[in-house]
């Protein structure tokens, strides 16, 4: 069955919504607006990128990363850096973990990247995710990281149980970053029962992405869409339109009564 207003709604409650969600449209912030989405459809890589460690080629509609030497053992492309209209946003993925290296099968990811320094080791300040799958040499695992210059705290961490569908390496990778909360499922499974919290006095509340591989291996990117979170005001007036339409389909059943 699809999703949105049943059929069996009356004519006139459905044409009341409609009215009610036309007039949201022009008084309320946009719902999930787009920040960005790259298919990699090109042959190479879109200028909003930059190259932050690694190499990245682009073919075929894929993006490769790929760590180099061991001064610049990871890969990362970032962009938006330190960017304060990325705030709360869902990051959407899908990555092919292709190994190489000493075969590390990964994605690595950064948010909320308020600086990420190029001639350093991971100096910064940004969040990172890794995700590693079942062909890393330890198994599958998800770990929630900050970096605040070369400090590097765990908020988060733990092996993929083996009840959620995590494959070798193709997978689809969604994050949420809300406030100081953070989510993450895997191929539309949650990762984190409950949100990933920074509780530090300085939580990162803006920035950009990064997607990359980890150590010397290479991790194809399909595609990356940021869609803004929408804001709370948002869900409100949407529940004041729905408590509205069930006032108004009591009152249009109590007077056929």
């Amino acid at each position: 069955m699809r999703s949105g207003i049943h059929t069996n709604f009356p004519v006139s409650i459905r044409k009341s919504f409609l009215t009610l969600a036309l007039s949201m449209s022009l008084t309320a912030p946009a719902v999930g607006k787009m920040l960005l989405t790259d298919d990699f459809s090109g042959t190479s890589l879109d200028p909003l990128w930059t190259v932050q460690r690694g190499s990245a080629d682009v073919a075929n509609g894929f993006v490769s990363m790929q760590g180099g030497s061991p001064g610049a053992r990871d890969s990362n492309i970032q962009t938006a850096v330190n960017d304060q209209n990325w705030t709360d946003y869902h990051l959407s993925t899908r990555f092919i973990a292709e190994g190489g290296g000493d075969d590390w099968y990964n994605a690595f990811v950064h948010f909320r990247i308020q600086e990420l320094e190029s001639t350093t080791w991971y100096d910064g300040q940004y969040y990172f995710l890794i995700i590693t799958t079942p062909l890393w040499p330890t198994g599958a695992d998800w770990l929630i990281g900050k970096y605040d210059g070369f400090t590097r705290t765990h908020l988060g961490e733990g092996d993929i149980d083996p009840s959620i569908p995590i494959n070798d390496r193709d997978n689809q990778l969604d994050l949420w970053a809300n406030g100081n909360e953070f989510m993450v499922s895997i191929n539309g499974h949650s990762l984190t029962d409950n949100p990933i919290v920074d509780n530090s006095s300085n939580p990162y509340l803006h920035g950009g992405i990064g997607i990359g591989s980890l150590w010397e291996s290479t991790t194809r990117y399909d595609y990356v869409e940021v869609a803004a979170i929408p804001e709370p005001e948002t869900y409100a007036m949407l529940l004041a339109g729905l408590g509205l339409i069930g006032f108004m389909a009591r009152r249009r059943k109590e007077s056929t009564v």
